[in-house]
């Protein structure tokens, strides 16, 4: 609740914000972003940190089991997921910042059509409903394109890293019989570790992507537009009448 009470602080302080557009724009803000939002926020930091912890003891296993240099391979994947996050970071971010304009954009538009479904007629409610179905389209465009470029970026360290681990137990189980024993009682988990850096992967993105959001909720004020406001009244014209004591109603005799 502290993010809605901070706007609401922010927007009593300027009388120039009042207007209905910002009403409605704020109203669907915290109800359609920021709680949404937050809630994202804190599912996907408590997974995040789980799924890492998962991928580090299992590397520190197979080290135990496999030998340091499959271990420092695995580790590979890290450090190229690591980099692929690196380079998708500014592509997150801009994703982050069009769906939740756009959200709020499609939101006011349906505003529209519930006022048009009761105070309008039949062409209005038509109008409405037309407008809204762009705003519409375009955000679930966004959203797709948020997933294929999170998958993206969340699949090319696993299949880069693949290869080069491969390569490395090669040479390392060649004519070596316990070492290939002990990798392939180990397979079931090596293959879910790569899931889980899959996992790891995903978690950072959505981290990237969700610390964009909230940054734009703590500036959501700042970025409504204001109505100038105190251009039009008048100093000279406005006359302050100070009343003492308590109200004495008139009395005709």
């Amino acid at each position: 609740m502290l993010a809605p009470k901070k706007i609401f602080q922010q927007l009593r302080g300027d009388i120039c914000l009042a207007t209905p557009d910002n009403k409605i724009a704020t109203q669907n803000w915290i109800s359609g972003e920021s709680f949404q939002t937050f809630q994202e926020a804190s599912h996907t930091f408590v997974d995040a940190v789980s799924v890492f912890c998962n991928v580090l003891f299992t590397i520190i296993v197979f080290a135990i089991v496999l030998g340091m240099q499959i271990a420092l391979a695995i580790c590979l994947t890290l450090l190229l997921a690591s980099l692929s996050m690196t380079l998708a970071k500014p592509l997150l971010q801009r994703l982050a910042n069009q769906i939740q304009w756009q959200k709020l954009t499609a939101l006011n538009a349906l505003q529209r059509i519930w006022d048009n479904l009761f105070f309008g007629d039949q062409h209005y409610v038509q109008m409405a409903q037309h407008a809204a179905e762009q705003p519409i389209k375009k955000l679930f465009l966004l959203i797709q394109r948020h997933n294929v470029v999170e998958q993206f970026f969340s699949c090319a360290p696993i299949f880069i890293a693949i290869p080069i681990i491969m390569i490395v137990i090669h040479t390392q189980v060649h004519n070596h019989v316990a070492l290939l024993g002990a990798l392939i009682s180990v397979l079931p988990r090596s293959l879910q570790l790569f899931q889980n850096i899959h996992m790891l992967c995903a978690s950072i993105s959505n981290i990237l992507f969700l610390n964009n959001k909230l940054s734009n909720l703590e500036h959501f004020v700042e970025k409504l537009p204001k109505h100038p406001l105190p251009n039009h009244i008048s100093s000279q014209a406005t006359t302050v009448n100070c009343l003492k004591g308590g109200y004495q109603p008139a009395m005709d005799y």
